[in-house]
């Protein structure tokens, strides 16, 4: 079996981190590893927003990076020797975009961040928490997306 690598990509709350895998006929190992942290933005208590365009750059940095240390250390290494690429995100954090341009329209709005919590509370109120769990399978909780969304459109 010939030598192939995986790119992994992280982006986390905290930072994000892109992995390369070497995988050859004696298994899988780490070839090079960066983690690139960024900043944690608190406007209130209970808030926690992330800046898009600094979450993109550390995605950016890291797998830069992670390609000149794994070019570094391993000499047989070459980009195109990247079979797949593995991708994981913050996953309920509310990222919204301008259709024209793609950019962000607010800073992205962290699946931490209970700012939504009043309107989880008003749909509990209105007897809607059923419903809701019904339809989407969810909870309320200011965790998810859509109290997040309802907020920022309201």
């Amino acid at each position: 079996m010939s030598e192939s690598f995986i790119l992994s990509i992280d982006q986390g709350t905290t930072g994000s981190t892109a992995v390369i895998l070497k995988v050859d006929g004696s298994g899988i190992q780490v070839a090079a590893k960066k983690n690139v942290p960024f900043e944690q933005h608190f406007p209130k208590p209970g808030w926690v927003e992330h800046d898009l365009e600094q979450i993109w750059a550390s995605v950016k940095q890291a797998v830069s990076e992670v390609l000149k240390l794994t070019e570094r250390d391993h000499p047989q290494f070459a980009a195109k020797k990247i079979s797949s690429i593995g991708l994981t995100n913050q996953r309920e954090t509310l990222c919204v975009f301008e259709k024209g341009s793609s950019r962000p329209i607010c800073p992205a709005i962290v699946w931490q961040c209970r700012r939504s919590a009043e309107i989880c509370d008003e749909f509990k109120s209105r007897g809607l928490e059923k419903e809701i769990k019904q339809k989407t399978g969810l909870v309320l909780d200011p965790y998810f997306t859509g109290s997040k969304l309802k907020r920022l459109m309201d």
